[in-house]
């Protein structure tokens, strides 16, 4: 499932929570959503109008869908078509690889799911009510998956390492943080080093970002 289709499945389902988008340069674009309704938009230290404008540039390598109850608004989005617009240039990329995964199933129809090599998927041809799923004026249809065995890197970052680097994250982005440190591990970090500078863009504050790094240090 693309990363639009995974944004368009979850909004006919009326769903409320984070989307967590990757792009192909490793860094997380976040989209806020309400009833269905997008509601808010981070890229980096930006939110709102700029963000998504920013965000329309990018190409989307994977994305996740996390419910959540309480989401953060942003007051300067433009009108909900205006806002797919922008979002859609950047979620159905040309180079938008398949493999969106929900990490809550039951958000939405067990049924509509299935697994493959590449993590957890929804059926690309129907939704839950046996609907298709929506699709935006001018935007091609998603392509459906494709199967294909990925190759882990190599990490030499030990697991009690890992847990230590989500406890001292969460402390400068939240409860994403897990989620943050998954991500970029998944992407390819051989050592702390340089999982340290893949997550510091998130932190935002470049003095925030530097203790983060020196804090990751430390674990050496």
């Amino acid at each position: 499932m693309s990363p639009l289709e995974l944004l368009l499945r979850v909004q006919s389902r009326d769903s409320t929570g984070q989307l967590y988008v990757v792009t192909f340069d490793g860094r997380q674009i976040r989209i806020g959503i309400e009833n269905g309704k997008i509601v808010h938009v981070g890229y980096g230290p930006r939110r709102g109008k700029g963000a998504a404008e920013l965000a329309a540039s990018a190409v989307a390598k994977s994305a996740t869908f996390r419910p959540d109850p309480e989401v953060l608004r942003d007051e300067d989005l433009p009108n909900e078509r205006a806002l797919l617009g922008l979002l859609s240039r950047m979620l159905s990329g040309s180079n938008a690889e398949a493999v969106s995964s929900v990490l809550a199933v039951d958000a939405l129809d067990p049924e509509a799911l299935h697994a493959d090599s590449t993590g957890l998927h929804m059926d690309p041809e129907t939704t839950p009510g046996g609907e298709r799923p929506r699709t935006l004026p001018g935007v091609p249809p998603p392509r459906p998956p494709e199967t294909r065995n990925i190759r882990r890197p190599v990490s030499n970052i030990s697991a009690a390492q890992i847990s230590r680097v989500k406890s001292i994250l969460v402390d400068y982005v939240g409860p994403m943080a897990g989620l943050l440190v998954d991500e970029k591990l998944a992407s390819g970090v051989p050592n702390l080093d340089a999982l340290a500078e893949r997550l510091a863009p998130e932190i935002g504050d470049a003095q925030d970002a530097q203790a983060f790094r020196e804090a990751v240090e430390r674990l050496k």
